[in-house]
């Protein structure tokens, strides 16, 4: 237990950090409260104090973050852990993840990842996950450029401001099927390919579904079709 880390293997204490991105996002307190009851529930089960959670409002990009300079504060003066829900609430800078690890003042937990995650396992994820949101912020981008230039603009027809909000679910979802991509290429890897096995494998890593519940063999049937859907999808526009 607690092998993501060297120097406080002993220490049991917890500062949590929940980030949304947007006001709105903030004001309607859903992502927060989602991610602080993940927290809460992690730290439960491993049996660590959860000194307090830190809640912030801003991008995961911008160089100007008082709440993470604050948990970082208050984690290196109680010689605690820095625990998110998921690794890119800390920061969707792989520059900031990287150089809070190699600092070696603040150990990080992700709730997704679980306690005996290496540490450059988080590296390696921070990076993936990085990777997979540019490739998806391009193709929302090229989607609504392509959109624009047939003369449609936002607002015009309900119907097109509709469709709009259905690509944006769509976008979140394939998001968080290729933040499991690597984990459930893993899994497999290593011969658990049921869909029961394998929603008792990410049961058991602590990882929730999008909507935050536990996984079935239903919604991790989902999952792969989903994520096989999205590799097709690549190997066509590579054809191309």
């Amino acid at each position: 237990m607690l092998r993501n880390c060297g120097f406080q293997a002993q220490s049991k204490k917890v500062v949590g950090l929940a980030r949304v991105s947007t006001a709105q996002q903030g004001q309607s307190g859903l992502g927060l409260a989602a991610q602080r009851d993940s927290i809460i529930r992690f730290c439960e089960k491993e049996g660590l104090e959860l000194l307090e959670i830190i809640e912030e409002v801003e991008s995961g990009c911008s160089d100007d973050r008082p709440a993470l300079d604050r948990l970082l504060k208050v984690a290196r003066k109680n010689k605690a852990f820095a625990c998110v829900a998921r690794i890119d609430r800390l920061s969707r800078k792989v520059s900031v993840i990287s150089q809070i690890m190699e600092d070696g003042q603040v150990p990080i937990i992700s709730c997704e990842l679980g306690m005996n995650v290496q540490p450059f396992m988080i590296h390696v994820w921070s990076a993936f996950a990085a990777a997979e949101r540019e490739k998806i912020s391009l193709r929302t981008k090229a989607a609504l450029q392509a959109k624009m230039a047939t003369g449609w603009k936002a607002g015009q027809n309900i119907n097109e401001i509709n469709e709009l909000g259905r690509q944006r679910n769509r976008a979140k979802a394939d998001e968080f099927a290729l933040s499991l991509k690597s984990i459930v290429g893993g899994l497999q890897a290593n011969g658990c390919n049921t869909y029961n096995g394998l929603a008792l494998e990410l049961t058991k890593a602590g990882i929730k579904t999008a909507r935050g519940g536990d996984w079935s063999a239903q919604t991790v049937k989902r999952l792969v079709k989903r994520l096989e859907a999205l590799e097709a999808l690549e190997d066509d526009g590579q054809k191309k």
